[in-house]
């Protein structure tokens, strides 16, 4: 398991959102440590899409 933690803006209201993704079911490839961008949606912390990884600094 893992945490995604994201700052969602809706409606010029900020939310501090985290949800808990099991990773590497299916084989996704991610793993704990793996920075990633992501899109959530506009009404939810609940939902969002992973666009890629992005480099370790």
């Amino acid at each position: 398991m893992g945490t995604i933690s994201f700052t969602r803006t809706h409606n010029r209201k900020t939310y501090q959102c985290e949800a808990a993704v099991e990773l590497g079911v299916p084989e996704d490839g991610y793993k704990i440590g793996d920075r990633l961008d992501i899109v959530p949606a506009a009404s939810t912390c609940q939902r969002f899409d992973i666009v890629e990884r992005l480099p370790t600094p």
